[in-house]
């Protein structure tokens, strides 16, 4: 009679439990650690004031006095028609479900961000969904999870784009970009890049998401071009001396490094006979930071995507000699 065969030690289904337990652990950083919801709590003014009818291109202050709530800041929060579309549903929230929801969705779209970084690095997504609880306490990000920022979604989504375009070029793969453009207005360089690197219709769907998301916006009341470029021109004035941009630092108009960007992207293009997309695409999120007119810390969670595609370059480089060193078979 053979013995039972001893339990053998299984790597996979322990990184499963980690992952369990990493789901629990970043969920209860909601509770744990405190925050202040400042940005989602802008983002639920202009979203409440936009589904009431009312003007969302109002200040702050003005805005919190309409839902007799208290607040200084004489700005305009600067979201654009199509951002307002989006974030529509967050305005039903109850104010006094503000801080949960703001913190349970950020926390929800970092794991989404650990999926899109785990898929393009080839790491098992177990082990980096495990990590998530600890990421979530390292600055920049532990400063996403206090202001309820959108800048995991915004990464997310520039990874699902990438991912989606190595698996061809359609417009569907484009429209993840054309949200995260729509959200924040930094990431309008990578839609060029897409363009460059001669990936026509995943720059198009990026860039139709983003205009049939604002020509929707325009259509509700109040909404305006002239509301919108009064909230972009508010926060630019104030933030200014404020911001680490290299605009700022350089006290040139917001306008003149990107069109410098434009030139040097397309002298790189048309400078190649056949342009690697995907190189241009990752280096554009540094460099669409280096130029954007207002840059805070937080953004930079989006370099993550660029070190996934570095990592997966890694394995792709190494998989050879390790298929030479194996034995022969024959």
């Amino acid at each position: 009679m053979s013995l039972p065969a001893e339990p053998t030690f299984s790597f996979a289904r322990w990184t499963r439990y980690l992952a369990v337990l990493g789901v629990i652990l970043a969920f209860s950083l909601v509770w744990i650690v405190p925050g202040t919801t400042y940005d989602f709590v802008y983002d639920w003014l202009s979203a409440r004031a936009f589904i009431d009818g009312l003007n969302p291109h109002q200040t702050l202050d003005a805005l919190t006095d309409v839902y007799g709530l208290t607040n200084e800041l004489q700005y305009i929060h600067p979201r654009i028609p199509g951002a307002l579309v989006i974030l529509a549903p967050i305005g039903v929230v109850p104010f006094s479900m503000e801080y949960v929801v703001g913190r349970l969705l950020t926390v929800g779209s970092a794991f989404g961000l650990a999926l899109i970084f785990a898929r393009l690095a080839n790491i098992r997504a177990t082990i980096v969904v495990a990590l998530v609880p600890i990421t979530l306490l390292i600055p920049p990000f532990s400063m996403v999870l206090r202001v309820s920022q959108t800048d995991f979604l915004i990464a997310a989504l520039i990874g699902a784009t990438l991912l989606l375009v190595n698996k061809g070029d359609r417009a569907l793969a484009g429209i993840p970009l054309g949200i995260a453009v729509t959200l924040k207005l930094w990431a309008w360089p990578l839609c060029f890049a897409l363009i460059l690197g001669r990936r026509w219709r995943a720059g198009v769907g990026a860039m139709v998401t983003f205009t049939v998301l604002n020509m929707v916006g325009l259509a509700f009341p109040h909404v305006s071009v002239a509301g919108t470029s009064d909230a972009l021109s508010s926060v630019w004035s104030l933030h200014q001396s404020r911001t680490g941009s290299l605009t700022a630092i350089l006290g040139v108009s917001p306008l003149l490094l990107p069109i410098l960007l434009v030139m040097l992207m397309a002298a790189w293009a048309l400078s190649k006979r056949e342009p690697k997309w995907d190189l241009l695409f990752v280096f554009a999120i540094p460099v669409a930071l280096m130029v954007a007119p207002i840059v805070w810390i937080t953004y930079t969670v989006s370099f993550l995507i660029p070190i996934a595609w570095l990592l997966s370059r890694r394995s792709d480089h190494r998989s050879p000699s390790i298929r030479r060193s194996e034995p022969s078979l024959g």
